[in-house]
């Protein structure tokens, strides 16, 4: 986000950027997942800008950092022949990888939730 101008539309000040960011609450992540054993998922396209997928690839080290066996809950996607923006619009397709991740996290919190 601090590669966007804020003067461009945004119009966040430098304060509003740093908390957007999701590096600022690499803390906060870690501990929503060692409490609760959520996973994590950070899906970039393959047609997404090089500094995108470079930032998301060291969000997701960073948050695996010092996690110790709930590392295991934290992935890094990279989906070819897509961008961010596609990547979201073909959550539709049940056959999708990405649709077919959110539906085995779904069943697996189902099947925890009736036990």
């Amino acid at each position: 986000l601090s590669c966007v101008n804020a003067e461009s539309g945004l119009m966040l000040s430098p304060e509003e950027v740093k908390q957007c960011s999701p590096i600022t609450h690499v803390a906060a992540i870690q501990q929503l997942i060692r409490t609760t054993g959520c996973e994590l998922w950070i899906v970039v396209g393959e047609f997404d800008s090089p500094q995108f997928i470079a930032q998301s690839f060291h969000f997701c080290k960073r948050v695996s950092q010092n996690m110790k066996h709930e590392s295991e809950l934290v992935h890094f996607v990279k989906v070819d022949n897509k961008d961010h923006f596609t990547v979201a619009e073909e959550l539709y397709d049940t056959e999708y990888q990405i649709s077919k991740i959110l539906e085995g996290m779904i069943q697996k919190h189902v099947e925890a939730s009736s036990r």
